[in-house]
């Protein structure tokens, strides 16, 4: 299928269900791009993602040297890939796996000089249940709020095209957003019908996903001044589905204790959603 993936495919009528899941498990990892230490590190972001026992999972910054260890990870064969024109769909590092066939995904170029992109996929759940799963990885640069502005505006506006297709029945939206809490003017373009899980369930909580207290990784990678921030998120859009729990992962470092290695230099999420 290109790039050493072997996603499974739709002929695969074992995998249909009949009857949509009560509860799903979604995760978003940003797995880092650069190859440090992945003889170490990458396995230990496989463990983290296999602990989360996800349905979905969004990842960000997937370069091609990571592909060849999707395809030779055994557990990751139960899950479909995203794709576009027949072949695994990574707009600019973002990539969607699914427990469940993924019908259609479209790639959206985000204003800003880095590239960025916005990929969408929709997965059948079952009994004519469709979810559509969107993942971004924004633009970096502490002073590029005006930029992710932008394209969050862009990202909401094509995430109408959801909203109006009647056979979408919710919208999760996530990944690396490259903003904290209360950052302006970027936190002002957050679309206010998709509910933060980490906000709704753990008000009060910091939720740094960019910790650089605890991961010298985070600390290495930081622009001067920055502080840990909560630069990933999980949004839910739509009345049929709503969060009902949320926690950090990857927070472990690789070797108990030692700091300076860590699975990626970002921590991820795994969200439950209940049905409603």
């Amino acid at each position: 299928m290109g790039e050493g993936v072997e996603p499974r495919g739709a002929e695969a009528g074992e995998a249909k269900v009949e009857v949509g899941p009560s509860r799903l498990r979604v995760v978003t990892y940003n797995v880092l791009a650069d190859e440090v230490a992945t003889a170490e590190r990458i396995p230990a972001v496989f463990r983290v993602l296999r602990e989360a026992r996800a349905d979905l999972i969004a990842l960000q910054e997937v370069a091609p040297w990571f592909l060849p260890w999707v395809a030779d990870t055994p557990w990751l064969r139960e899950y479909f890939v995203a794709e576009i024109d027949g072949a695994p769909a990574r707009p600019n590092g973002q990539f969607i796996l699914s427990r469940f066939p993924v019908p259609h995904a479209r790639a959206l170029r985000l204003p800003g000089a880095q590239g960025r992109s916005l990929l969408v996929a929709h997965v059948e759940l079952g009994g004519g249940e469709r979810l559509a799963v969107g993942t971004t990885h924004m633009e970096s640069l502490l002073e590029d709020g005006p930029v992710r502005a932008r394209q969050l505006d862009a990202i909401f506006a094509a995430l109408e095209r959801e909203r109006d297709d009647p056979q979408v029945d919710a919208t999760i939206f996530c990944g690396d957003l490259n903003f904290g809490d209360g950052e302006r003017p970027d936190t002002d373009h957050l679309d206010p019908d998709f509910v933060d899980a980490w906000t709704a369930l753990r008000p009060g909580e910091p939720g740094h996903t960019w910790d650089i207290e605890r991961s010298d990784m985070a600390r290495a990678g930081s622009f001067p001044g920055e502080p840990s921030r909560r630069l990933d998120r999980v949004l839910v859009r739509g009345s049929s589905w709503r969060p009902a729990s949320i926690e950090i992962i990857g927070d472990e470092p690789v070797v108990p204790g030692q700091r300076g290695l860590f699975p990626s230099d970002h921590f991820g999420l795994v969200a439950e959603l209940e049905r409603v």
